[in-house]
């Protein structure tokens, strides 16, 4: 590892703990806890961070990530913890992204997706990347499927999908 990267880490952390409205206000987090309305299953790619995207404050949203926000039995585990523990939590969202690497892989090497390649043959796509992204965006509808059975019926489960070249989240 770099240690100008490492000096670059520690800089930027000196410059959020210093800063009067972040630094100030995950002080107060602190202090007064959270209170996360949305909780949100997505990718880990670096550039997907829901936080920025739907502009929500610090405090306000849970945030599990993992390659392509699949549902496993640990993420399962934890969006259960999370709504037993944050009596707040309004919604979950299980939210995709174009230009997925997770699928792009899984589509080249023809892993996990024979179900969903028949259904992509059948709708004529032909361009790699809109497979790939029909692909990662079917993959949110299995998941926000799989994890409704998982949650209290008052707490809304809905699919979302972040267009990067556009900014625009369909919901």
């Amino acid at each position: 590892m770099s240690e100008q990267l490492l000096n670059d880490l520690r800089r930027g952390n000196e410059v959020f703990s210093n800063d009067p409205v972040y630094g100030m206000e995950c002080r107060e987090l602190s202090k007064n806890g959270q209170q996360p309305r949305a909780l949100v299953l997505t990718c880990s790619d670096s550039r997907v961070v829901p936080e920025v995207i739907f502009q929500q404050p610090l405090g306000s949203m849970l945030v599990i990530r993992n390659a392509g926000a699949r549902v496993t039995s640990d993420v399962i585990k934890d969006v259960q913890f999370f709504i037993n523990e944050f009596k707040t939590i309004e919604v979950v969202i299980i939210m995709g992204h174009t230009q997925c690497g997770y699928y792009s892989h899984n589509v080249e090497h023809g892993i996990d997706i024979e179900s969903v390649w028949l259904e992509c043959l059948r709708t004529k796509l032909k361009k790699e990347q809109d497979i790939i992204d029909h692909v990662a965006l079917k993959k949110v509808g299995d998941a926000a499927q799989i994890i409704s059975e998982f949650v209290p019926h008052h707490i809304a489960v809905i699919g979302a999908f972040y267009h990067m070249d556009t900014g625009i989240v369909e919901i």
